[in-house]
């Protein structure tokens, strides 16, 4: 028999002027593997300038990361210009990374790009026998468009890049060696008539 959890996933509106997303993956024995949720409450919101922080829960693998954030976004009629300063913190272990993003948006492209520096050492792994394990540094860049002749019609690209000889990207079951993974996806929105 094959068991797949059931995805959940909505927005909704505690304050006005924030934005919040949750995601709930639940499998039959209950475990929110795959959960998340964010919440980004403007600190000052104008016409031109949005400072915001940013407070987000995700889980994934037996590994939850809290994380807590500061950015800044200037609007023109045309595009978007911001920077993002972000601690993460994975809850088991204790380990912490620092990251540091950028992200530009205009009418039907956005481009976004983070950096990542782990602050903790090395610690015996709760999660894996054997092992030590730290935060892993690296980036990732990522792009979104959308035609503007047919704007539910979209493409999203991502590519990482982590430094280490046994980095978990994709589970702790698959250590890779510096992993490079380019993602892509193709996107169609639901049209409002």
């Amino acid at each position: 028999m094959l068991h797949r959890p059931l995805p959940i996933t909505w927005k909704t509106g505690l304050i006005s002027s924030a934005t919040r997303e949750f995601s709930f993956n639940v499998d039959q024995k209950f475990h929110l593997d795959g959960s998340s949720a964010d919440l980004l409450l403007p600190l000052t919101n104008s016409p031109d300038l949005l400072t915001f922080t940013q407070l987000g829960v995700h889980d994934k693998d037996d590994y939850t990361t809290a994380n807590l954030g500061i950015g800044q976004r200037w609007f023109s009629a045309q595009q978007m210009l911001g920077y993002n300063l972000f601690v993460d913190r994975e809850l088991r272990n204790a380990h912490t990374r620092l990251g540091v993003g950028a992200e530009y948006w205009r009418n039907f492209l956005k481009l976004a790009g983070n950096g990542y520096i782990g602050l903790t050492g090395w610690k015996t792994s709760k999660n894996l026998d054997d092992y030590e394990e730290k935060a892993a540094s690296g980036f990732d860049l990522r792009a979104e468009g959308y035609l503007p002749a047919l704007p539910q019609l979209g493409a999203r690209l991502q590519y990482e890049q982590y430094v280490g000889e046994n980095v978990g990207l994709f589970g702790r079951d698959h250590l890779q060696k510096i992993p490079t993974p380019l993602r892509q996806a193709l996107t169609i929105r639901r049209c409002r008539w």
